[in-house]
């Protein structure tokens, strides 16, 4: 379901250069992927946001399966309905193919800039 070619999205994952434990968010999320790819490489913790039922289930099985540990957390929602939980920053905030949750690109931008 990633719009990013395998090669692209490891170069992506590689040049983010995150800390452990850094906090990432990802809004349409879809079967959690990119959360788990930088679980994997970099210990980070995140939150992934989808609407679909289906995609947030396949998200946390595959959390269980490749990185059972980390705390990385699925909801089932709208993402445009999100909001931070107890005013945290992240350290990362993304919506890779996505930008229609938002209604373009422009307002995806200033919406994950909050």
């Amino acid at each position: 379901m990633n719009p990013v070619n395998e090669d692209r999205l490891e170069r992506l994952c590689d040049l983010l250069e995150l800390k452990r434990g850094a906090r990432v968010i990802d809004i349409g999320c879809g079967k959690g992927e990119m959360l788990i790819r930088l679980a994997e490489k970099y210990r980070i913790k995140g939150v992934g946001v989808d609407k679909s039922p289906y995609c947030i289930r396949e998200a946390a099985e595959r959390k269980r399966k490749r990185v059972p540990r980390t705390d990385l957390r699925f909801l089932e929602m709208d993402g445009a309905q999100y909001k931070i939980e107890n005013g945290e920053s992240s350290d990362l905030a993304m919506c890779i193919g996505a930008a229609w949750i938002y209604g373009g690109y422009t307002n995806t931008i200033k919406a994950l800039r909050e």
